[in-house]
């Protein structure tokens, strides 16, 4: 019977900084659970997406170069 009530008991006589531990239970499942967590900073590499699209124009005009049937190294355009 004891630690049935024991439970209710803390929940009515503790308090911290004037807040009931309903309070200070309610702050902490909102810390931990309810509100996300810390995202870290990722930047936004421009160069690197400038290469990709640069690598993959030149793979696609190589292909139509060998489909067209020009067998050797493609010509890039612009340069």
């Amino acid at each position: 019977m004891v630690g049935a009530m024991l439970p209710f008991f803390f929940l009515a006589m503790y308090e911290k900084d004037g807040f009931p531990a309903e309070k200070i239970l309610y702050f902490m499942l909102r810390q931990k659970v309810l509100t996300p967590g810390i995202r870290p900073y990722k930047s936004e590499n421009l160069y690197k997406q400038l290469e990709e699209r640069e690598k993959i124009r030149r793979e696609v005009c190589f292909l139509e170069q060998k489909a067209k049937g020009g067998g050797g190294k493609a010509k890039t355009a612009g340069k």
